[in-house]
């Protein structure tokens, strides 16, 4: 058996926990989505080379968060990298979208739902009905996370004059695309960065 960890890995599962829409399955969403955005925010620290192992390997939220911020100082932007030709010819685009700072005080909140819960709190009007639709907003932020191609902006190190990113691979998308579209050996390559507000 397989069990697969990714981060796009643990959104699938807690779709498929909300959807059925019962009130155990509301606690195991939750936790698929702790899980989710804990692997998104290591995704980002793993290709981070000045950071040290141990803050990498980090399991609260919100240091993992704060540990990718001290890198990227990006806040909540999204970052766009488009690519053209030396005629304007747009090739393609990678985009980085972070794990937003929402999701991170959200997810952070999901601890209440991993823990075992008092009788009382699973008593109270509505309690199941208000948690599916907190769980149903921080899938959404979680998908939103996992929509980008970029594991981090472009970093320029001065020292050695250049700037580098990391590319995700996953199902269904090809990053190959913007070489094979580049043209041959020595082919020249525009690169153009951009913060847009929203995909």
């Amino acid at each position: 058996m397989i069990y697969k960890s990714d981060t796009r890995d643990y959104l699938l599962r807690a779709r498929g926990m909300l959807d059925e829409n019962k009130p155990h399955t509301l606690f195991y969403a939750a936790l698929e989505l702790r899980f989710g955005i804990e692997a998104r925010l290591r995704k980002y620290l793993n290709i981070i080379n000045e950071l040290s192992e141990k803050k990498k390997k980090g399991w609260q939220i919100a240091i993992l968060d704060k540990n990718i911020e001290s890198i990227f100082r990006q806040g909540n932007k999204l970052v766009k990298l488009e690519f053209f030709d030396s005629y304007q010819n747009r090739l393609g685009e990678l985009i980085y979208t972070p794990v937003s700072k929402k999701l991170v005080h959200d997810g952070e909140k999901l601890g209440e739902l991993l823990h075992s819960n008092s009788h009382y709190k699973t008593q109270i009007k509505n309690w199941f009905e208000e948690t599916q639709v907190f769980l149903e907003k921080i899938y959404l932020e979680l998908e939103l996370a996992n929509k980008g191609t970029l594991l981090g902006p472009p970093l320029f190190h001065p020292k050695l004059n250049r700037f580098d990113f990391a590319i995700e691979y996953f199902e269904g998308y090809n990053p190959q695309e913007i070489h094979v579209k580049a043209g041959g050996f020595g082919a020249q390559i525009i690169m153009k960065l951009s913060y847009p507000e929203k995909l």
